[in-house]
C-alpha cells in the first residue's frame, strides 16, 4: 500500500503517469483504477531505476525525476509525505471491493444493533505481535506494543467518549483476549482483508506497530493513537526511521 500510494503521489508531482502490474495483490483488494493497473509484463529497457534503501525516511529527490523518461521505483517508501497531497485520491483508490466491504459493514451493523445506544463510538484496535517478536525482528530493532500501551490508549478514549466499544483484531487474538478483555471490548476473527476494512470504518483507531495498523489509521477519519517506542532506540532499524516522516503529524504517540 505504501508503494502504490508513493508511486501515485510521486507521479503526480512529476507530471507522470503511474502504472502497476494488472495482477498486483492490491487489485484483488481495492478498486485500483484500470488506467493504472494496466501492465501485464514489464519491458525494462530504457527505464531509470530509483531504489530507496531506507524504508521510513522521506527522500525529496523523488519529487524531481528526469522529465520525459520512464522510471521504475523500488523500495518501501513508508512516509505519508510522498502522497498526502493526493490523500483524497488515495482514499478513493483504496476502496475495498464489495465482497470485502459488505462483510465488514455487516459486522459493524451487527455490533451497533447489539448496543443499547446506537450512537456509540467505535474504536478499532490492531494488535500485531507474532512477527515483531521473532529473534530476527528483535535484533533488527522491531518492538511489539505492550499491555500498558493498549491500556493507556484505551483509557484515553474511554475518558473522551461515552458510550463506546473497542473492536479488536490482530495476529495474536488469544493474547488480546487475555490482556485486553473488558465489558466494552469486542474481538473479531476474519482474515486480514476484512479485519482491515472493519478497522478503517471505525470512528477512531489504536495502532500497534507496522504498516497494517498504519493504514487502518490513515484510511480512518478520526483520531489515531500509535505506539511511540517503535523502533527500538539505537537499533539498526532506527537508522532507517524518522518519526516525523513516518507518523502522521496529528496522530498521538503513547
Amino acid at each position: 500500500m505504501f508503494e502504490y500510494a508513493a508511486l501515485y503521489g510521486i507521479a503526480e508531482r512529476n507530471g507522470m503517469m503511474p502504472s502497476i502490474e494488472s495482477n498486483a495483490l492490491l487489485t484483488q483488494l481495492f478498486a485500483i483504477p484500470s488506467s493504472i493497473a494496466n501492465q501485464n509484463e514489464w519491458n525494462r529497457d530504457g527505464y531509470n531505476f530509483y531504489s530507496i534503501e531506507k524504508c521510513c525516511i522521506y527522500v525529496d529527490e523523488l519529487n524531481h525525476l528526469p522529465a520525459n523518461q520512464n522510471t521504475i521505483l523500488k523500495g518501501f517508501f513508508q512516509s505519508w509525505r510522498y502522497f498526502d497531497h493526493v490523500r483524497n485520491d488515495i482514499r478513493n483508490h483504496f476502496r475495498f471491493h464489495p465482497y470485502i466491504a459488505d462483510t465488514a459493514l455487516s459486522t459493524l451493523r451487527t455490533i451497533f444493533s447489539s448496543l443499547a445506544n446506537k450512537d456509540a463510538t467505535l474504536v478499532g484496535v490492531h494488535v500485531r505481535r507474532d512477527d515483531m517478536l521473532s529473534t530476527g525482528a528483535q535484533n533488527y530493532g522491531f518492538t511489539a506494543a505492550d499491555v500498558a500501551y493498549f491500556h493507556r490508549a484505551m483509557n484515553y478514549f474511554r475518558q473522551k467518549y461515552t458510550p463506546l466499544r473497542f473492536v479488536v483484531s490482530g495476529d495474536d487474538i488469544h493474547w488480546a483476549e487475555r490482556y485486553l478483555n473488558a465489558p466494552d471490548v469486542l474481538f473479531i476473527r476474519y482474515d486480514f482483508r476484512i479485519d482491515l476494512a472493519i478497522l478503517c470504518h471505525c470512528h477512531h483507531v489504536i495502532m500497534s506497530t507496522g504498516s497494517y495498523g498504519w493504514w487502518a489509521g490513515y484510511l480512518s477519519h478520526g483520531e489515531v493513537v500509535y505506539y511511540k517506542y517503535w523502533p527500538r532506540p539505537n537499533s539498526y532499524f532506527s537508522q532507517e526511521f524518522k518519526f516525523s516522516d513516518y507518523f502522521y503529524p496529528s496522530w498521538i504517540g503513547m
